[in-house]
């Protein structure tokens, strides 16, 4: 992967990447990817999972069918729909 954006994620070291895909490192498709960037003496192994941009709503939808967001999670989630909607959200 070619990352083109990066955040921290939780533990030091750990990032989430976005970028052009492993898959399509000349990006004829226009796709990207998202990268949870592990790391395990220093590096970033090739086994960090990588999946395409369009898996990651289907991905939420099952973990909330599941029960397994948090409500703290389900809140980030609806404020960034807002904000895409371009509502503003009342602060707590």
């Amino acid at each position: 992967m070619k990352p083109i954006w990066k955040r921290s994620f939780e533990d030091e070291g750990n990032e989430l990447w976005l970028g052009v895909p492993t898959w399509d490192p000349d990006n004829k498709h226009g796709q990207l990817s998202i990268k949870f960037a592990y790391r395990v003496n220093d590096r970033i192994p090739r086994t960090a999972p990588e999946v395409p941009e369009r898996v990651i709503t289907p991905m939420l939808v099952m973990l909330g069918e599941h029960g397994r967001l948090k409500p703290e999670e389900i809140d980030q989630i609806e404020a960034l729909v807002n904000r895409v909607r371009g509502r503003k959200t009342e602060a707590p």
